[in-house]
């Protein structure tokens, strides 16, 4: 397995790990969802900038281009569903007393 090979797949094995947990979002406060959120938003954006920069067999450089498409595709539900609980928060002032609100991703 080459080098680019091996930085790439842990940090999706544990993206897909972090797929699953998710799904248990809903037993999150919303602050503490943001928060996880926030740092998916960030792994996922740091994995879409490696590049492999090298040759690669056909079958592996397509693979990578999955992968790509299917980070980016999360990155972009993961951006909604932040907009979407900041909404949620500036409706609900209860659950925003002592959250620290990091507007940003």
């Amino acid at each position: 397995m080459s080098v680019h090979a091996e930085r790439i797949e842990q940090p999706l094995a544990e993206l897909l790990q972090e797929t699953i947990q998710a799904h248990f979002l809903h037993a999150l406060a919303v602050p503490e969802a943001l928060v996880v959120l926030r740092e998916r938003h960030g792994r996922i954006r740091d994995l879409l900038q490696l590049d492999s920069g090298q040759e690669q067999h056909p079958c592996a450089a397509l693979l990578l281009d999955h992968f790509q498409l299917m980070l980016a595709a999360e990155q972009a539900w993961i951006e909604r569903a932040i907009a979407a609980l900041q909404g949620s928060r500036s409706s609900n002032p209860e659950e925003n007393a002592g959250s620290g609100g990091n507007g940003g991703y």
